[in-house]
Order: structure tokens, then C-alpha cells, then sequence
């Protein structure tokens, strides 16, 4: 069985939490996702809103849209889009009611397509979703075993112990922006306890990190972050693209 290619990347703010800039995000996607497949890679994540729809209706084109890229490309997608809410509830209640606007959208190469919505934002609101809420399974491929997360719910130990729990080899958080960025203590936990993490995220400076923990030993863990980038598409916004490779174990063997 040969390696498993995945490429994350940073993506400018320009565009972003915009309608009027989700077109110009679609060609920027289409053309990385072309470019990616054709140098093997398997699999692209998107941050956490990359896209924004402002309704349901525009939320199931860019579906539609990001489902046929992917199996016209020949590649898996995990994008992040946004949706528009009208009302003015605080998070909690959002979160009590699992109606949080983040969600992810995994199109797969075969045509398969799946939709998960952002459970918990901090470490502190964990408490406001169930045992099963939090357990949820949030699959990208079996060998090695892909999971992935949407930005906050990183700091939800429920969700963390989850992961480890399934034997989940490596996980993808789609970020939303850099801002007080903070990931870097919980991707160690998750390494630690043999989950490597990647992240993709919103940054508006050039050659932002791509960040990457892995396991180390029995309980330790390694930083694998990057500022290289493999592949550069596009101008405001532009995407920093970073391609990794793991075997089939989930260890990785290239960065």
C-alpha cells in the first residue's frame, strides 16, 4: 500500500467571511486541487471557513461545487465553510442547540460527500455537548486512520480522548485565523498521546507556519512545523500550500 500524501495550507484573509469573495476562492481551490493531484497528493484541507454561504440554499451550491472539483481533480477536499446567521443568540446557545455556522465539507475523489458542524468553540464551553456529541467519528481514510476537527473543538478533551480511544493516527484542524493562535498545547497532548495533527489556517502574513506535532517515544512529542511551502496559488487571497507524507502506519516520513 503506498504512502499517504495530505497538503494543508495558509490562506490570506482577503475574502474572507465574504460573499462577494467565495468565487474567486472557488477558482483559487480548483486550480490548487488540480495541481495537487496531479503530484500525488490524496488529500487537501482547507481552513475552517474558507468559503462563506449565506444561506442554506448557497451553502448546498458550494457543496455541489466543492463534490464535483473533487471528483474532477481526482482528489479528497476538506473545506471549511461559514454560514450566514441571522439571529443574534451568544454562542452558547448555539452550541447548546449544536447550531454553530462552522462547518466542514469532505468531498472524496469517489463522489462521497460529508457535512459535520463545529461542536464546541473553547476548552471552557466542552460542557454544553454530550458524551455523544463529542465522540462523534469524523472520518477522512481508514489507512492510516484520518479524522479531523473544526478550529476550537481542539480544546475539548472529550473530543481528544475520543480520538485516541479510536486508534485515530492523524487529525486535521481546520482553524479560521491565526489571531491569538493557540493550538500548540493541545496538538501536543494529542502527540503525546500517538495522534499526529496538522492545521490549516487563515494567516495574513507570508510564509506563516504550517504547523505539524507528531509522536515521540512512548509519550512524547515532536514539532514538525514549516514555513517551506510546496506550492504557492493565487494573489489576494494567495494560498501557502505544505505537502506531508506518512505511511500507512500514520508515521511520518517526509515534510
Amino acid at each position: 500500500m503506498t504512502n499517504f500524501i495530505v497538503a494543508t495550507c495558509t490562506v490570506t484573509l482577503d475574502g474572507y467571511a465574504d460573499p462577494k469573495g467565495t468565487a474567486r476562492r472557488m477558482t483559487l481551490l480548483s486550480d490548487a486541487a488540480f495541481k495537487l493531484s496531479k503530484s500525488g497528493v490524496k488529500l487537501f484541507s482547507l481552513p475552517g471557513g474558507y468559503l462563506f454561504a449565506p444561506s442554506g440554499t448557497d451553502l448546498h451550491k458550494l457543496e455541489k461545487q466543492v463534490k464535483d472539483l473533487a471528483i474532477n481533480a481526482g482528489i479528497d477536499l476538506l473545506v471549511g465553510i461559514d454560514v450566514g446567521v441571522k439571529d443574534t443568540h451568544p454562542d452558547t446557545e448555539f452550541i447548546k442547540r449544536g447550531r454553530l455556522p462552522a462547518l466542514a465539507v469532505f468531498a472524496s475523489r469517489d463522489g462521497r460527500v460529508a457535512r459535520w458542524r463545529q461542536r464546541t468553540i473553547t476548552s471552557t464551553d466542552q460542557h454544553l455537548v454530550s458524551d455523544a456529541v463529542c465522540h462523534e467519528e469524523r472520518l477522512l481514510r481508514v489507512a492510516p486512520r484520518v479524522e479531523s476537527l473544526i478550529c476550537g473543538e481542539i480544546f475539548n478533551e472529550r473530543i481528544r480522548a475520543g480520538l485516541v480511544t479510536r486508534k485515530t493516527t492523524l487529525v486535521i484542524d481546520q482553524a479560521h485565523t491565526a489571531a491569538g493562535f493557540r493550538v500548540f498545547a493541545a496538538m501536543k497532548l494529542l502527540a503525546g498521546n500517538g495522534v499526529s495533527s496538522l492545521c490549516s489556517v487563515h494567516a495574513d502574513v507570508g510564509e506563516a507556519v504550517k504547523q505539524c506535532y507528531v509522536p515521540r517515544g512512548q509519550s512524547g512529542w515532536e514539532r514538525k512545523s514549516s514555513r517551506a511551502i510546496d506550492l504557492f496559488v493565487g494573489k489576494q487571497p494567495w494560498l501557502e500550500i505544505k505537502v506531508w507524507e506518512f505511511d500507512v502506519s500514520g508515521k511520518i516520513v517526509a515534510c
